[in-house]
């Protein structure tokens, strides 16, 4: 007997569907209906995908199903930023920096300007560059062991991101480095890591991925998945992640309350991918 769509889609799914569908709802009472179709159509792509490979024993089937929600993680971040204007909201940067300065005296990227140097800027901003590989890395290994391994993974992946998501649209902020500018002296001596990331950063952000740090977040999930499966590789990433957790505030990308929900998040998916998995 056939299954109804809402008992093909997996949880992860389903999480992705809760968060189109709050944005498009949202539109809906904005008028902003040209953009609340975006999302509608978003939705039933992947309700259809599901109902299209609702079986893991067609691996190919399987891994297209898988593949469709990178293409939707980077269409959802690339458009949010608009997503919002159209909604109209307010900037929560005021609200996430006294936060920061309740917990601990300041903003942690004010408290690391006195550790400011060239070379250390320049490390730190490869660390956060390699974010980008590590997920990518992610992505290949799930779509590629597909029926075998591959929902499992991105039951924690995909449901970090839709969290974290949902997290930037009910928590809009552009960050320090942006909303904050005359707190921090100017760069000194950037070097080719620096500039490039500072390049993507300027051209790639939607202006309201702050909080909670999907760097971080994703970042401990992934050292969580090597933990568990593979640990050469994660004692391999061990020290450019700790790297990347600090360059999310040296580089005054993030307010300290970011990181740490990004890592509680983070946490909370590789309970959600590795339930009763003791590790290795």
């Amino acid at each position: 007997m056939k299954r109804k769509w809402h008992q093909v889609l997996r949880n992860y799914e389903v999480m992705c569907i809760v968060l189109l569908g709050s944005l498009a709802l949202r539109l809906l009472v904005a008028g902003a209906y040209a953009e609340m179709l975006l999302y509608v159509v978003l939705g039933v792509v992947g309700i259809g995908l599901a109902l299209w490979a609702p079986r893991s024993e067609e691996p190919w089937r399987e891994r297209i199903r898988l593949l469709w929600y990178p293409v939707l993680i980077n269409v959802f971040y690339a458009r949010l930023g608009t997503t919002m204007r159209c909604i109209g909201y307010s900037s929560w940067d005021a609200t996430l920096l006294a936060w920061d300065e309740k917990c601990f005296g300041r903003t942690p990227a004010v408290s690391l300007i006195p550790c400011l140097q060239p070379w250390l800027t320049e490390l730190l901003s490869l660390c956060y560059l390699l974010f980008f590989p590590a997920v990518m890395a992610l992505y290949v290994i799930a779509i590629w062991q597909g029926p075998r391994g591959g929902a499992a993974l991105f039951r924690g992946l995909i449901s970090l991101y839709a969290i974290g998501f949902l997290g930037y649209s009910l928590v809009p902020a552009a960050g320090p480095h942006l909303a904050w500018p005359e707190m921090f002296p100017d760069w000194q001596d950037m070097g080719f890591f620096t500039r490039v990331n500072a390049v993507l950063v300027a051209q790639g952000s939607n202006h309201v991925d702050v909080f909670p740090s999907l760097h971080s977040g994703i970042t401990w999930f992934f050292l969580g998945h090597w933990w568990r499966t593979k640990r050469p590789v994660f004692w391999l990433c061990l020290l450019p992640a700790c790297g990347l957790f600090l360059a999310t505030l040296y580089l005054r990308y993030h307010y300290g309350l970011d990181v740490i929900a990004g890592i509680l998040l983070g946490s909370l998916c590789l309970r959600l991918t590795y339930p009763q998995q003791q590790p290795s």
